[in-house]
Order: structure tokens, then sequence, then C-alpha cells
């Protein structure tokens, strides 16, 4: 099997010295990682013996991962046979988006982590990456600055079941962007993002979590209406 790279960057070379839940978190979030930026594109076949060979573990452990993929959507096996990332529909994209923002704001309602240093740190470093991007557009690196505005964000909620909800539902339609990077005008789409993201710093700063909240929403209805400007319906 050829070489992947990895894309969480954390893929240690001996996975036989972790506990079973650390195996089963660092192969899962690889796995999703990779389905979200599109290595594994959709209808792309996933081989449990190939991954097991990849990763050095039985296919016990990777057999769980991939189940656990199945049910948040991002999997599906056909006939018990055939393992293959899930089409991108763009049918149910919006009734997704829709959920993704009443649960953006319901988690600044219900008052969030108290914002640290490093978190606000992290959005400036967003930021920086964002300059960075300007300079040399590359649609992997836009889906991981992307995916760390939103590991950031989730940091703050305090209820775990929607902390996990609202994780699940963003890898649920992270996908479309980088399906439509060529139609992007990336001038356009640095300049927004960036804005948003040092206003998000300012109300980390503020410890506004009502505004976080409904500047999440903004940020996730604002990223449905480009898609639909690209082409999306």
């Amino acid at each position: 099997m050829s070489e992947v790279p990895t894309t969480t960057g954390s893929v240690p070379k001996n996975l036989g010295t972790f506990s079973s839940a650390e195996r089963f978190k660092i192969i899962h979030d690889e796995i999703r990682h990779r389905i979200c930026f599109l290595i594994y594109p959709p209808g792309h076949q996933l081989s449990e013996t190939a991954l097991a060979s990849e990763f050095g573990v039985s296919r016990t452990p990777v057999r769980s991962v991939l189940a656990q993929l199945e049910a948040e959507g991002l999997i599906e096996t056909h006939h018990g046979v055939a393992t293959r990332v899930t089409q991108i529909e763009l049918a149910t994209l919006r009734d997704e988006y829709e959920l993704r923002m009443s649960l953006a704001e319901l988690a600044g309602q219900m008052g969030l982590i108290p914002a640290t240093e490093d978190a606000i740190e992290s959005l400036e470093q967003v930021s920086l990456d964002l300059d960075a991007l300007r300079l040399t557009p590359s649609s992997i690196e836009y889906a991981k600055i992307n995916l760390d505005f939103h590991k950031i964000f989730i940091g703050r909620i305090r209820s775990n079941s929607l902390r996990t909800l609202i994780d699940r539902l963003y890898f649920r339609t992270s996908r479309i962007w980088l399906a439509k990077i060529p139609l992007i005008n990336w001038s356009n789409e640095i300049q927004t993002f960036q804005r948003q993201v040092q206003l998000m710093g300012e109300m980390f700063k503020m410890g506004d979590d009502r505004g976080v909240g409904i500047l999440q929403r903004h940020i996730i209805f604002t990223s449905l209406m480009r898609l639909v400007k690209y082409g999306a319906e």
C-alpha cells in the first residue's frame, strides 16, 4: 500500500505502548482527518487489513474505529463487504448547517469555559496562519486552519455531549469546502475568515460567552451562504 501522509501530525510509530482507548482515539482522529481533507474522498474504499498494517495494530481496534466512523455518518458498509467513505449529500447539507448554527448559539447561552491565554494566543496564531496562506493559498492548509479554529471553539464548550455533537456535525459538513476549492475567491475568503477570527478573539478577551455563540452561529451561516454562491446547491 502506498504511504498516506498523516493529517493530525501526531500518529506515533509504536501504538502498542498506548492503552486501547488511546489507540482508538489516535486511529479514529487520523482516519477522520483524512476523510475531512479528502485524502480519502467520497467513495474511497477502506481496508481493515491495510489500515491495521499501517498503524501496526490488529484488525480489532481498526474495526472498532470504522464502526464509530460509520455511526458518525462518514463511512458506510455495503452488504457487509466493502467499507467506503460516504458521499457528500447536498440535500441534507443545509439542515446540518442549520443544526450547527443552533447548537453554536446554545453553547454560548449555556456559558463557556473561561478563555485561557493559550486559547487567545491560539486564535492569534490562526490569524497569522491566514496571513501566510494569503501569500501561498493551499486547500489542505486552509482546511487545517479552519479545523484549528473549530478546535479552539469547542475547547470552551462545557457540556461533553454538546461538544461531541458539534464536533461530529463539523466533520460531516467540512468536506464540502475542499470539494469547492476551485471555485473559491481566495482573497475574499481569507479576508472574511480573518476578520471573523479577530472578532472572536475580542469576544474571548471580554468574556462575552453569548457573543461568542452568536458570532460562531454567524460564521457558520456566512459559510453556508458562500457555499451556495460557489454552487453547492
